[in-house]
């Protein structure tokens, strides 16, 4: 790196760290769970069609399966928290070719009643179906070709893994508007922006007494971070971490329980927070 790039570097790192300890000066600290572990599926038992690891060079398919045991043992949480016992709706949004969604309906077999996955991409959303089929979950799971927006139908519980941006956002938003829990695992956050789909930030009410908006996207891109920062405890982490705080604050304001973890183990995806959500109104609607 030339001396121009590396003091640039430098005054934007300051100034990331400013906007940091302006949160945490503030009480802005995210509480992460620290004793968070994945459930461990035999994959051999899986069939191929919703195994995220088929047809994927072995290291790479390590870390998608490892990734999905840890939203599923979040789903597993979820489902018993709220008691869905056969009767729950799932919906996987910007579910790409299902690699959630198959794995879910696979193992939690006789928590759901459907699986919904929805994509409005045609590529993916004629895959997703082709694995339906060769699968045998074609009863179980159905896909829809729509954008999370256009999606109206009622759920239980809304997931999306590394819905980019400002789509997490989306999904949470339509999650508050269905009254359903949530389970999330953000990605990008450098790329949220005011302009797409009229989202605005910070979210949360807290946050807003805090930052700006163009101070929290700034604290946004700083919280973009990639392989070599995985495990990395430094204002990267923690600029994502605030990002994702805001939000649960956020949903907190709408009746909703939450948590933050990160995944088993932080290796598996660089982009490894998770975020989930139950409220009153999830729960009164299944016992009914």
């Amino acid at each position: 790196m030339d001396r121009p790039r590396r003091r640039e570097f430098a005054v934007r790192k300051k100034v990331y760290r400013e906007l940091s300890d302006k949160c945490t000066a503030a009480g802005l600290i995210p509480e992460v769970e620290s004793d968070w572990k994945r459930c461990l599926l035999d994959w051999d038992e899986v069939p191929e069609p919703c195994d995220p690891g088929a047809h994927v060079p072995l290291d790479r398919g390590t870390r998608k399966r490892q990734q999905i045991e840890n939203m599923i043992q979040a789903l597993r949480e979820l489902a018993q928290e709220l008691g869905i016992k056969g009767n729950g709706v799932l919906v996987d949004f910007c579910s790409g070719s299902g690699q959630l969604a198959f794995a879910a309906a696979w193992a939690m077999n006789s928590v759901w009643k459907e699986v919904v996955l929805v994509e409005k991409n045609p590529v993916h959303a004629s895959r997703a179906r082709i694995r339906a089929r060769d699968s045998g979950l074609d009863r179980k799971v159905r896909v829809v070709e729509k954008s999370i927006e256009e999606f109206g139908e009622p759920f239980d519980v809304g997931s999306a893994v590394h819905a980019c941006g400002s789509l997490s956002d989306i999904v949470l938003d339509k999650c508050i508007e269905k009254q359903a829990s949530f389970l999330l695992c953000p990605c990008c956050v450098g790329k949220i922006s005011p302009s797409v789909r009229n989202c605005t930030y910070p979210r949360s009410t807290a946050f807003k007494t805090v930052l700006s908006e163009a101070e929290y996207l700034s604290v946004a891109k700083a919280g973009d971070f990639g392989e070599s920062e995985t495990e990395s405890g430094g204002p990267k982490r923690l600029c994502k971490s605030l990002i994702e705080w805001d939000r649960l604050l956020s949903v907190q304001e709408h009746g909703y329980r939450t948590r933050f973890l990160r995944m088993d183990p932080l290796s598996c995806s660089p982009k490894n927070d998770i975020i989930l959500g139950t409220a009153d109104f999830t729960l009164t609607r299944m016992q009914l």
